[in-house]
Order: C-alpha cells, then structure tokens, then sequence
C-alpha cells in the first residue's frame, strides 16, 4: 500500500501509540515501579520507531534515477533498523536501571499504576489491530508494538506483586520485558539480514515470468529475480523471440510480459536476444 493511500490510517496509529505513551508515562510517575519504567520507555521508543518508519517509507517512494535505477524502495529498511537501535537502548538502559534497584532496594505502589496502565494498554492494542493491514515495514514495527500489550500485562503484575511480596517480583517483571525486547530485536535483525541478501525469487515468480513469456510466443532464456522485501521483487531477464519476429514486435511482446509481472509485484526489466537465442539450448 502506497504511503498516501494510507496516510489516515498512520495519523491515527501515531495518535494511538502517543497517548498510550502518555498514559503509561502517568503510571510510571505514580507507582515507582522498574517494570513499569521499562514499559514507559518502551513507549517513547515505539514513538521514535514510528517517526522512522514513516520517514523511510516517504523516502521509499522517491522515483528511480540514474543511481537507483530500481527505485528507492529500500530505504523504508531505515525504519527497521533504527527501530532496532532505539529499542536495543532501551533494553541496555532498563537493564542497568533495573539491576541498580536490585542492588539498592525500591519502593513499589503498584495499584496506583493500574487504571492508567489499563488505558493505556487499550491504546496500544487498537495500534497494533490497525497496523496488521498495512505496509510490511508497518507490520514489523507492529512487532515491536505487540510487547507494549504485553509489557502492560507483565508490568502490572510485576508492580502489584512487588508492592505486596517485594520489589524483586517487579524487577522480575522488568526483566521479563527486557528479554522480550531482545526476542524482537533478533526478529528484526533476522529480517534486516534477508532483505539486504539478495534472497532469490521463489520459484512461483519464476515460472509466472516463463508462463507470461510462452504466452507470446517468447522464450526465457535468463532471469535473476531478488526479493526487495516480503511482497516485491525485482530483477531482469533475457528472452529469445521466435523466429521470423520482428525486433519491434519482440520488444512489444516483451514489453507486455513485463507489464504482467508489475502487476504481479515484481518490476523486471526484459531484453530481447537475438545474439543469445541462437546459442541457447532450448528448455522445455
């Protein structure tokens, strides 16, 4: 989906995802709980994640030219990636943080963090429910944003827990979301690595691109197919014309199975081999 056909929906998950900060950011200041400190970090990290992202898709939209002749559509990885790096501090800063309280002891009024930690879950769930419908890169962050659900949960016991038993359950809970954190971050890292491999093609595209090309009475000869990302392909591809085909209407007919495979996701750029096809061993 086209970052202006789904500029509404972003408003409003940038409005979601900065008043459950807001909410969760009330319940740190009034509870004292590392748990819920490390959920309210999260927050503001969910808040420059998303700033990124929208960023790097915008940036993703630029037109090709003579130095990406494929487009700029990798630059929304940038919101992944800085994503990765702002969540990683906040795991790093959690972890001291939450460590120091283990070594010094705290105080934990966790009831008081309740209502506003409710709300504030609410306001990350309806996020997450409008972001599973969108960009594959919005999706990711997504990811992310699911632990802020589910940091709600682990801090709200952690921090009840710690005002009755002790503030070693709610730095248990603390813990907890930092290793929740790091789950993600290899996730994202995990996709990072794919989409800057040069992961081929699967193998359904490849014989789309052979079945568009017999179809006009075209031969593939050669085709390199890449993943830009989980939807989107790119690539080129030589064929061969049959014989007697003009140049003019080989390029027509290649032209056409080009347009096919756009409409498929995958943007190849098709040359006709005169040279090619005579050397070329015919393939079933």
């Amino acid at each position: 989906m086209a970052l202006r056909g789904m500029r509404g929906r972003l408003w409003l998950l940038a409005a979601l995802v900065l008043l459950g900060a807001s909410l969760k950011s009330v319940a740190t200041l009034v509870s004292g709980s590392r748990a819920v400190l490390v959920d309210a970090l999260t927050c503001f990290a969910s808040l420059a994640a998303l700033a990124a992202v929208l960023y790097y898709l915008r940036a993703g939209e630029l037109p090709p030219d003579e130095d990406h002749p494929y487009g700029h559509y990798r630059l929304r990885l940038g919101g992944v990636l800085v994503s990765l790096s702002v969540y990683m501090f906040v795991a790093g800063y959690g972890l001291a943080s939450t460590l120091a309280g283990l070594e010094h002891g705290y105080r934990v009024e966790g009831l008081r963090a309740v209502p506003w930690l409710v709300a504030g879950t609410a306001a990350y769930a309806a996020a997450v429910a409008l972001s599973r419908g969108m960009d594959p890169v919005v999706r990711l962050y997504a990811g992310f944003t699911v632990s802020e659900i589910l940091e709600s949960v682990v801090s709200l016991l952690g921090a009840v827990l710690g005002q009755y038993l002790g503030y070693v359950y709610d730095a248990a809970g603390a813990l907890a979301i930092i290793g929740y954190i790091l789950y993600e971050a290899v996730e994202a890292h995990r996709y990072l690595l794919r989409s800057f491999s040069d992961v081929a093609a699967p193998r359904r595209l490849y014989q789309a691109l052979k079945r568009e090309a017999a179809m006009r009475g075209l031969r593939v000869i050669r085709a390199r197919l890449r993943m830009l990302d989980e939807e989107r392909c790119a690539g080129d591809a030589v064929v061969a014309p049959p014989p007697g085909v003009g140049l003019d209407v080989a390029d027509l007919l290649a032209d056409e199975v080009a347009e096919a495979m756009r409409e498929r996701g995958c943007d190849v750029v098709i040359h006709v081999g005169y040279a090619e096809s005579r050397l070329a061993p015919r393939t079933r």
